[in-house]
Order: C-alpha cells, then structure tokens, then sequence
C-alpha cells in the first residue's frame, strides 16, 4: 500500500501531493514532456525524503533548483508563471523567508 504523500499549502491546508498535477503544471510553461516528469518524479522522491510531508514552497524551491540546474530558460518560465497564475513573486518570496540556498539533492 503506497503512503499518501501530503503537501500544506499556504493557507495552511492540507491535500495529497498529485505527481501528475505537478506534470500538468510544468507542461503549461512550456518544459517538455520527459523533463516535467523527471522534476515531478524526483519532488516525490525528494518528498518521502521528508517524511512524507512538504509545503508548497518547499515544492517551489525544489522545483527552481532542479529547473535551473537543466536549463536556465526553464526556471525562468516557471517564475513568470507562478507570477502570473498566483500572483507572488517566487524568487523574492523564498529569499524573503530564506529559503533560497543550496542542499544536497538527486539531480538530474
């Protein structure tokens, strides 16, 4: 029996992480197919890791790393979006609460 894997999002909520859901997301700006689901595949990976348990800017931040580590171009695009389809600066926010540092992690 596979655990469910839970995400807290902003608002303090909790719903199960959607490996397909994050596929979906990374597939509307524009990150090809075989890339979306190795980033989605090791965010699962990276989520377990964790105990089962991440927050959304947790993801976010997991997200940018691997994103900038396999094409600039892509970690831009997912910025831009998140901007637009939520209205928050990413990077600013995740170095606001400090987020924004390097950590060990599989990476493509």
């Amino acid at each position: 029996m596979k655990t469910k894997l839970v995400v807290t999002k902003r608002n303090g909520s909790q719903e199960e992480f959607i490996y397909e859901k994050l596929v979906v997301s990374l597939l509307k700006v524009g990150i090809p197919l075989e890339h979306a689901r190795m980033v989605a595949r090791l965010i699962e990976c990276r989520i377990i890791e964790n105990g089962g348990k991440a927050s959304t800017s947790d993801i976010a931040r997991w997200v940018l790393s691997l994103l900038k580590n396999i094409d600039e171009e892509f970690y831009k695009k997912w910025i831009e979006a998140y901007k637009r389809d939520k209205g928050v600066d990413l990077e600013k926010e995740l170095e606001a609460k400090l987020y924004y540092y390097t950590e060990p992690m599989i990476t493509p």
